[in-house]
């Protein structure tokens, strides 16, 4: 059995009920760097990886040159680059939540296949985990959408 709420709604929950659920559902991005995981132990789903993350961070690095620098230099990749972010977004979600599972909802089949190789590179998926890290060490960041 599973609960499939939102981050914060999921935690108001006492552990003793949590520890009910196998399987927990949630809005994740690489903006929510600090939240919580409500346990470790339970198989965890996450959407929104790139909804929440991609205009936030989009406009963020857009602005301020020092952080789009240091962001690309963490992830080797061209985030400027509208493509290359919605990738390593993506990848962040995986790396984030390996053994889980990572929705991805499109109406386009040329994306669900592009997805799909996209997430057999290891490369990408650890760009995404360097995304992670380098925006967890920002001390200002934007809010997810």
């Amino acid at each position: 059995i599973g609960l499939a709420t939102e981050h914060e709604h999921l935690m108001a929950f006492p552990e003793d009920v949590r520890k009910q659920f196998d399987m927990f559902q949630y809005s994740w991005s690489v903006l929510d760097c600090g939240q919580s995981v409500p346990d470790r132990t339970r198989f965890r789903v996450y959407h929104r990886a790139i909804m929440r993350a991609y205009e936030p961070l989009r406009r963020w690095i857009e602005k301020d040159v020092g952080v789009r620098r240091r962001l690309c230099d963490a992830t080797g990749r061209d985030l400027y680059e509208p493509k290359v972010l919605g990738q390593v977004l993506l990848g962040a979600a995986v790396a984030e939540n390996p053994d889980g599972i990572t929705l991805v909802g499109t109406r386009s089949a040329a994306h669900v296949a592009e997805n799909a190789v996209l997430l057999a590179d290891d490369e990408l998926v650890a760009a995404g985990g360097r995304l992670s890290r380098a925006v967890a060490t920002e001390t200002e960041r934007p809010v997810p959408a």
